[in-house]
């Protein structure tokens, strides 16, 4: 089973951000996502939806998101040379936090990770697939 599919049973099951819907996101949908920081603060992150389709999904950072609006995040569900699946999170940031960036990024793989270890669990419990998702591809 392709992992992306999953998340078209239920987006939010999988996704692990508060404000992700329970159905895949369609292009133009804006989502009110909200990150937590520190397990108790609740930081506004909306985004539009830029692409969606089986393999790949684009948010665009909309005002007020943390990263700057205009920012981009992709997510894919990519090939492996060795012909399994790993997910693939890339990201254009508008706002230039100096040092801080390194902070945002460790907290931003963190959730990734996050996201990777549920599509992996999901797949483990449908059967459907060995699950190998848990490490972002390429490797950090």
């Amino acid at each position: 089973m392709e992992p992306f599919n999953l998340l078209r049973t239920c987006f939010n099951c999988y996704f692990p951000i508060n404000g992700a819907t329970s159905t895949y996101p369609y292009v133009g949908q804006v989502l009110d996502l909200k990150i937590l920081v520190a397990g108790a603060i609740q930081v506004p992150a909306p985004v539009q939806i830029g692409y969606a389709g089986n393999f790949y999904f684009q948010f665009t950072a909309l005002a007020g998101h943390f990263d700057g609006e205009g920012s981009i995040i992709n997510f894919a569900s990519i090939p492996k040379p060795n012909g399994e699946r790993a997910l693939n999170v890339n990201a254009a940031i508008v706002i230039d936090r100096g040092v801080l960036n390194a902070g945002n990024q460790y907290a931003a793989r963190g959730q990734w990770y996050q996201f990777a270890s549920n599509m992996c669990m999901g797949l483990w419990r449908t059967n459907a697939s060995a699950c190998n998702w848990p490490a972002l591809y390429p490797p950090y």
